[in-house]
């Protein structure tokens, strides 16, 4: 008797449904760097639920601070995105609020004021960011379980590994490598900067000599025409009294 009172007290789990709630997962190379849950009085406890409510929640995502996902990036406008999420359906949509930079799907620029359903998967980009960002549907005794956190499983994202003696020693030995090529590098870039300044020095000094050797020339040629000149005027003079 006991033991039926136990399971008419208990929740019939294929009548009833735990309740799920959006999630806005931020990415970035990958990694979660943030998980906002989509709800304003989030309960303490899970909560199992037997009929789902029509209706939509609509939240806005931008740089406003009255946005209810607010995103610092300056490429990504004040009024951004616009959010419907259905409980019912756990259907996700998005509209783009004719954004100046645009926003993308799954690497599909979408068009704006136009909405577009969200499919399993698809990850967002929004402006100019590096992030990326994804919505989808989790349940809420995962959402709040304080021992056991919540982190969206994702194939790109890897988990840090610490590195044992010889990881380390081959790391540190490409850092050094890295290094001496840096220092090799830069005296290479040094010698020729060095080889350029004076292959200009040896050409200006050239130069140099050329207009002082071609003035020395024209200097001589000076000479010899007054010297030419006079001697002539000598000449003329001397003839000029022998006949006289």
């Amino acid at each position: 008797m006991a033991e039926k009172q136990e399971s008419l007290g208990k929740p019939n789990s294929q009548s009833e449904e735990e309740k799920k709630i959006p999630v806005f997962t931020v990415l970035k190379n990958g990694a979660i760097l943030k998980n906002i849950f989509l709800l304003d009085n989030p309960p303490a406890t899970p909560v199992a639920i037997t009929a789902n409510q029509e209706f939509e929640e609509i939240l806005v995502v931008g740089r406003h601070p009255d946005c209810n996902i607010v995103l610092e990036h300056p490429s990504i406008s004040r009024f951004h995105l616009r959010i419907h999420s259905n409980p019912s359906s756990h259907s996700l949509s998005v509209i783009d609020l004719s954004s100046v930079h645009g926003s993308w799907i799954s690497g599909n620029k979408i068009e704006p004021q136009v909405r577009v359903e969200l499919k399993e998967g698809d990850k967002m980009k929004l402006g100019g960011s590096r992030r990326e960002y994804m919505l989808h549907w989790i349940p809420i005794s995962r959402a709040y379980d304080l021992e056991n956190p919540f982190v969206a499983p994702l194939g790109e994202a890897e988990p840090f590994k610490e590195m044992d003696g010889k990881e380390h020693q081959v790391s540190c030995s490409s850092s050094s490598s890295s290094i001496h090529l840096y220092v090799f590098n830069y005296f290479v870039s040094l010698v020729s900067n060095l080889s350029y300044i004076f292959s200009r020095m040896r050409m200006a000094l050239l130069f140099r000599m050329r207009v002082v050797i071609w003035c020395r020339i024209k200097i001589h040629h000076f000479l010899v025409r007054v010297c030419c000149h006079t001697l002539n005027v000598q000449l003329r003079q001397l003839l000029q009294c022998l006949r006289r």
